[in-house]
């Protein structure tokens, strides 16, 4: 089987958007980070659609945002953290990409996170422990991906590599 989306789920902090920016380039395929889309269809940051209409608004938006990039075709698709949890978000990723989890331990989650303030889930608060919280939340989500891969201790190129090692496989018959 061959894939003409790749859809990268997982935490905040994992490197969704800079592995799939990477990969794109690699592949010579489109990226398309869910997040720049609703900010590009509302003219209104996550932070404002958050603080104003609250999650479930957001949410709405970032679905309406997955059902645009699944239009495209040979594109590398980066989803907010999140995105899986909605309606049937993951069952219509599986049919439509590679879904792809990109995993890391607490600690660089938390270290990759701490600095950024655009992540609204993570305002004043203990991040570690919403991190944790959100985990618990989503992991029987993302572990309905086709692909899961640990990135804790690898470069972008590392991972971007593995993925393209994985494509070659399914391509071939060998993998998933």
């Amino acid at each position: 089987m061959t894939y003409s989306r790749i859809a990268l789920v997982g935490m905040m902090g994992v490197g969704k958007t800079t592995i799939g920016c990477r990969l794109a380039q690699l592949l010579h395929w489109s990226f398309v980070d869910t997040d720049v889309l609703v900010e590009k269809q509302t003219g209104r940051t996550i932070n404002d659609i958050f603080s104003s209409d609250g999650e479930s608004a957001f949410r709405e938006l970032e679905r309406a945002a997955l059902l645009t990039a699944l239009k495209q075709e040979r594109a590398v698709l980066a989803l907010g953290g999140g995105a899986v949890v909605y309606r049937d978000s993951i069952t219509l990723l599986k049919q439509q990409a590679l879904v792809i989890w990109l995993m890391a331990d607490m600690h660089d989650l938390v270290a990759r996170t701490r600095a950024d303030d655009s992540r609204p889930l993570l305002r004043g608060v203990d991040e570690r422990a919403v991190l944790e919280d959100l985990l618990r939340a989503r992991k029987s989500y993302y572990e309905q991906a086709h692909l899961h891969i640990d990135t804790t201790g690898l470069s972008v190129v590392e991972v971007c590599s593995l993925i393209i090692q994985h494509l070659g496989e399914v391509s071939r018959g060998e993998g998933s």
